[in-house]
Formats: C-alpha cells, sequence, structure tokens
C-alpha cells in the first residue's frame, strides 16, 4: 500500500492517543509483538469496542511506521517471516570415560609444552570439555507455534528447545524439514520426541495442527507424540480471552504477556527440565576438574615436580 506525502503524514488527536499508548504495549515486553497482539490490549481496554475495528487500527500503524511518527519504525514490530529455529546446545555426553579425557588431556599438554619449549613454569592444564544438555532431558522437545509474529515471545519463554512458527499452513519443503531434524535429534540423543503445539482455538486452527502433525509424522522415522497445549476452551474461559478479530474463534495473540507465559511454561513443564542449564553447567565442571586434577598430576610427575 502506497501513502501520498507519508513523510509529512500526521495523525490527528485521537489517533496520536491511540499510537501513543499502543507504543506503551510494545514497550511493555523485552521482545516484538505483532499488530494484532496490540490490537487485543486496546480491545481489551475498550479503546475499540469491535473485532472489525483492527483494519482500521492496521492502516494506522502502517502509515505510522511508513512516516515513522511518533517513535514508530519500520522495525518497530515483528517480522513475521517463517522459519525453523533448531536449538543447538553443543557439549558431549554427561557421563564421559575420565581416564580417555585425561590421557588426550596430556598428550595436548606434551604439544603445549613442548611449543612453548618449557617456557611455562607454572603450566597448568585446563580442559574445555561442556556437557550437552539435551542429554539431561528425558525428551526430544520441539515447540511448534501458529502466530510466527510471536516468535520472540516464544524464544524467550521455551529457552532450550527447538521452534518451528507455522504461521499458517506452512509449505511442504518446511514440514520436510522439520520431519528430517527431528530423526536426526531422536537418533543423536535416543529419546523420545514430545512436539508441543500452540495454536489458535478455531477450525483453521486445528486444520494446521492436525495437517502439520500427519505431514511431519509420515515424513520421520522417528515416533512423534504431538500435545495440543494450547489454545483450549478451559483457557479461554479462564482468561476471559476475546472473541478472533476475523472469524468465529480465538487466536493466541489475545492473550496478554503473563497469560502466554503461564500457558507456555504449564505446556513444557511434563516434558522438560527447565534445570538442565544449571546441571549441565554443574557437571561440565566437575568433569574439567576430574581431568584437569588427573592430567596435571601426569605432567608434574613427568617434569619431576614431585
Amino acid at each position: 500500500m502506497a501513502y501520498r506525502l507519508i513523510d509529512t503524514w500526521k495523525p490527528n488527536r485521537k489517533s496520536q492517543g491511540i499510537l501513543s499508548l499502543s507504543l506503551e504495549h510494545v514497550q511493555s515486553v523485552d521482545y516484538k509483538v505483532s499488530a494484532r497482539w496490540v490490537f487485543y490490549r486496546l480491545l481489551q481496554a475498550g479503546i475499540y469496542r469491535a473485532k472489525e475495528d483492527y483494519f482500521t487500527f492496521s492502516s494506522l500503524l502502517s502509515k505510522a511506521r511508513h512516516a515513522q511518527w511518533g517513535g514508530w519504525h519500520p522495525l518497530t514490530l515483528a517480522d513475521e517471516t517463517r522459519d525453523m529455529l533448531p536449538y543447538v546446545s553443543g557439549g558431549e555426553h554427561p557421563h564421559p570415560d575420565i581416564e580417555l579425557l585425561v590421557e588426550h588431556g596430556v598428550m595436548e599438554a606434551v604439544e603445549d609444552l613442548e611449543y612453548y619449549r618449557g617456557q611455562i613454569e607454572s603450566y597448568k592444564y585446563r580442559s574445555e570439555y561442556q556437557v550437552d544438555q539435551n542429554y539431561l532431558h528425558d525428551n526430544v522437545v520441539a515447540v511448534m507455534f501458529e502466530a510466527r509474529a510471536m516468535i520472540q515471545q516464544f524464544r524467550k519463554y521455551t529457552k532450550g528447545v527447538t521452534l518451528c512458527p507455522f504461521g499458517g499452513q506452512p509449505s511442504i519443503p518446511y514440514k520436510y524439514k522439520i520431519a528430517q531434524y527431528l530423526e536426526d535429534e531422536a537418533r543423536t540423543y535416543r529419546k523420545p520426541v514430545k512436539i508441543l503445539y500452540f495454536g489458535d482455538l478455531d477450525e483453521k486452527g486445528v486444520e494446521i495442527f492436525e495437517t502439520g502433525k500427519a505431514d511431519i509424522s509420515k515424513w520421520c522415522r522417528a515416533d512423534l507424540d504431538f500435545t495440543w497445549c494450547g489454545l483450549t476452551e478451559e483457557q479461554v474461559a479462564r482468561y476471559g480471552i476475546p472473541e478472533n478479530i476475523d472469524h468465529v474463534g480465538y487466536q493466541w495473540e489475545a492473550l496478554t504477556d503473563p497469560q502466554a507465559r503461564e500457558i507456555i511454561r504449564m505446556g513444557m513443564e511434563p516434558y522438560f527440565n527447565f534445570e538442565a542449564e544449571d546441571q549441565a553447567r554443574e557437571l561440565s565442571s566437575s568433569i574439567k576438574s576430574r581431568v584437569n586434577q588427573g592430567v596435571n598430576l601426569q605432567i608434574a610427575n613427568e617434569r619431576g615436580e614431585l
């Protein structure tokens, strides 16, 4: 959509108030949100009266971002492009062969000492072993969600899992890519795959979930277990979620930030170890300490320091 003299565009007083309040909502969370998310905040506050007002509001935001009026910018709201965000922990198994690590460490230490030709009088070997926290979960967990514009919300509240935004009906290549990724993860970690889905509670939302479930399962040789975590009728009633602005049903973006966080965390809790990162850090520290002690003891003996 093009606007004439957009650089000089200025909203009327009522629109200025709406834009200022909208920007306050945008800045109330530390991740980017969609225009629909902002509209639901205004709808719930009574600024707008009907879901049909979304199209007027969307046009207003578009003009404000084009004109960069009052703190609005083309990058203020979330980019709604789709891509999978694989979680890569890095690291190794939490129960390694310490003797083998010491043996390799000694070889590395000898090479270091030969390189520096003995000039390091206080040389100490330091292991860099890191435990991959994915081994500390009972499941390989992936989170799939329909509202791709809320990707930063999910990144904030699902740290440590792979995210697969759908944003409507995903393409065949995209679903195939997800299937192959989950198959590789199941093979690597030898754990069951749990897929947690968060989407709109309406006819189209259910169709998107069921189609994605069928296609991804068909193309993945690992056993996949899908769970619909939200939205549910019970959640709609509990949080008083307003109806979809487009059609019959309820949208994820109608949730406030605390509501979304609660639903996401409750959905993940039975399947995801939220302590895995700290546990991996502690295990890594313990393993490195044992390896360092073993390597430095052998090096000290060889150098005649004991």
